[in-house]
């Protein structure tokens, strides 16, 4: 019979033992950076995120994890939201005025879909002049991109120590996109004016090479092994 728990070892088994340690240590990496200070401003100094920019009113900084924590502590944030809202505000309620009410419906009338107001007419939607800022203090959708990171490199951390299979690298690659996407989209992540954010960026994209090659070589092996057990049954049968 054949022992399932003692199959011969594939090629790249031993190299995908090393990705994954590699893994574990760019999220444990990141998780760490989140710790650090991400963001210092003087008085006076203008606080910039995507070319969107104001004045700062006093001294403020803080580390990715210490504003998620303590978000209301930072007025310098919260009165470069409320700028930015008050660019879009006539705009965000002539939208909702003509029917463009809620994120899928907004998301629809930017895509070219017409919604009918009270009054049975048809206004296209109207682009935002700071595109997603819809919230005159900060939301969840600003923190959530950080919070979202620093969680789920905590579960990678647990799936690749504790799990076997091509699922954890998997799980790399779509944690590594979504890390890319939120660094180049996020305001609260384009915000920081120290080494932090080049440094946390440059591990998205590690990451997302390592788990790539990874996901690759994994499932090279899968195929190899199932091969090699159909092969071994056909023996058997």
């Amino acid at each position: 019979m054949l022992d399932l728990n003692n199959l011969r070892k594939e090629k790249f088994e031993g190299v995908c033992k090393i990705l994954d340690i590699i893994l574990v240590v760019l999220f444990a990496a990141f998780f760490v950076l989140s710790l650090f200070p991400y963001y210092s401003v003087q008085k006076g100094e203008m606080v910039s995120a995507r070319g969107y920019e104001t004045k700062a009113k006093e001294d403020d900084s803080w580390s990715l994890l210490g504003y998620v924590g303590f978000p209301d502590s930072h007025s310098s944030v919260a009165n470069w939201q409320a700028k930015m809202y008050s660019s879009n505000k006539k705009i965000i309620k002539a939208n909702q005025a003509n029917g463009y009410t809620g994120a899928i419906k907004s998301f629809a009338g930017s895509k070219g879909w017409m919604a009918t107001n009270k009054k049975g007419e048809q206004n296209p939607y109207q682009d935002l002049k700071i595109p997603g800022i819809t919230t005159k203090t900060v939301s969840i959708k600003q923190v959530g991109g950080a919070l979202f990171l620093n969680i789920f490199a905590l579960i990678g951390i647990a799936l690749l120590l504790l799990k076997k299979g091509i699922g954890r690298a998997l799980y790399s690659v779509v944690w590594a996109v979504c890390g890319a996407l939120a660094f180049q989209f996020n305001y609260l992540l384009n915000l920081s004016s120290t080494f932090v954010r080049p440094t946390m960026l440059a591990i998205v994209y590690a990451a997302l090479v390592v788990s790539v090659v990874a996901t690759v070589l994994y499932a090279i092996d899968g195929r190899s092994r199932a091969k090699y057990l159909r092969s071994v049954s056909a023996a058997y049968a």
